[in-house]
């Protein structure tokens, strides 16, 4: 009678069990290391849109100015220039200082205006920068993007 209650009782042995867990924590490290690349992917895109959006504002106010306000050369953040131009050292105008405090920590740009072949037209070149303290593949930790647009003058 002692033999059937022994035979009848089931289980895992100590291997098994050992085993399992074993399968169980490399399942779980695989896991916990995709967190920090999914962090710095979500960072990435993010600073990709802020940098859009910057490119967005500057686009912006650049097509508000006009055609003859913004003439062929090169325009960048903190520097004097026409107005709706973006200047975070000190701008003259109210809306301008709204403007420069929209602008987020870390970005700025530059437009280079160049006169094309076609008359009455321009194209904008815009460069917008920001610091990347996660970079590993940019010198300095600068990323930059960027974007083109053009101007047309309306007769």
């Amino acid at each position: 009678m002692l033999n059937r209650a022994f035979k009848c009782k089931s289980g895992f042995t100590l291997i098994e069990v050992v085993f399992a867990l074993a399968v169980l924590l490399i399942g779980l490290v695989g896991v916990l290391a995709l967190f920090p690349v999914g962090l710095t992917a979500s960072k990435k895109a993010g600073d990709y849109t802020t940098a859009a959006l910057v490119a967005e504002q500057v686009i912006a106010n650049i097509r508000s100015a006009g055609y003859n306000v913004y003439t062929a050369g090169t325009y960048v953040l903190g520097s004097q220039g026409p107005p709706g131009f973006i200047d975070v050292d000190g701008p003259e105008d109210e809306s301008a200082a709204e403007d420069a405090d929209d602008l987020p920590e870390g970005f700025s740009w530059e437009a280079v205006v160049t006169d094309t072949n076609i008359s009455n037209l321009r194209r904008v070149s815009l460069a917008v920068y920001w610091v990347d303290q996660l970079a590993r593949d940019v010198p300095a930790g600068y990323r930059m993007e960027n974007f083109v647009t053009y101007l047309a003058k309306y007769n």
